[in-house]
């Protein structure tokens, strides 16, 4: 029950301490708290950089209920780890068919869109074919996210998908790379 400045105080001193002690308390802080105080508590695992926590982070970034939470993992995991190091993990998991966490491919999908890194335009480009309307989504929005305008031929042949939650994504991934309005304007 005590008041967030203080909450805050303390878990940035346990992140400074750099001591591998302050993970299972950072990670309960993570588990439990209210949605401030569970970012905190990401942001601080990634900052107190100790053995654990780069593992600690890929869980979260794939189990965790919220997905804001989930890429601020992801996001740490990557700062902790670099963008390269962290894509190859998620790409493990939509890769490896054999993979204990296959379950999480999905959020793997978005994770690597979010983060990007060596392989993700690949990875995400394959997505798109995905037989799970889902993942096929993801690759689409995670295309969009990576700024690179090379993708937008694999883009624009998803907009004759039957699926019409790929073509909104795959459009909505179009105007984000491109800045022009391929559907209605609202305004």
């Amino acid at each position: 029950g005590a008041e967030f400045p203080d909450v805050r105080k303390a878990a940035l001193e346990l992140a400074d301490s750099h001591d591998a002690k302050a993970l299972p308390l950072l990670v309960n802080l993570a588990m439990e708290g209210d949605a401030q105080r569970r970012m905190l508590a990401l942001r601080c695992i990634g900052r107190l950089n100790v053995p654990g926590a780069e593992d600690t982070l890929f869980k979260l970034a794939l189990g965790d209920i919220y997905v804001s939470l989930r890429l601020a993992a992801a996001e740490e995991l990557a700062r902790l780890e670099t963008a390269d190091k962290a894509a190859a993990r998620f790409i493990d998991v939509l890769t490896n068919g054999k993979s204990p966490l296959k379950d999480f491919r999905c959020r793997a999908m978005q994770s690597l869109a979010h983060i990007g890194g060596k392989g993700a335009i690949e990875c995400l480009t394959q997505g798109l074919n995905a037989a799970q309307s889902d993942m096929a989504v993801a690759a689409a929005e995670g295309l969009g996210l990576q700024r690179d305008k090379s993708v937008a031929t694999a883009l624009i042949a998803t907009l004759g998908s039957a699926d019409p939650d790929l073509k909104a994504a795959a459009a909505e991934a179009l105007e984000r790379l491109t800045g022009e309005k391929f559907r209605f304007d609202v305004v």
